[in-house]
């Protein structure tokens, strides 16, 4: 992550945003240059790890 000061590492955290919200946002540059922000679906399995 560009921003480790952003950077969201506890596990009670992730879980919490994960479980409180239907739509994930994934932001990218567009071939314009400007950001672009794509709504995004997904699916989160309560304690399902891939360490």
């Amino acid at each position: 992550m560009r921003r480790k000061h952003c950077e969201i590492t506890d596990p009670q955290d992730i879980e919490r945003i994960l479980s409180s919200t239907t739509v994930g946002r994934l932001a990218t540059n567009g071939a314009d240059g400007y950001p672009y922000i794509t709504p995004v679906d997904f699916v989160y399995h309560a304690g399902n790890s891939s360490d």
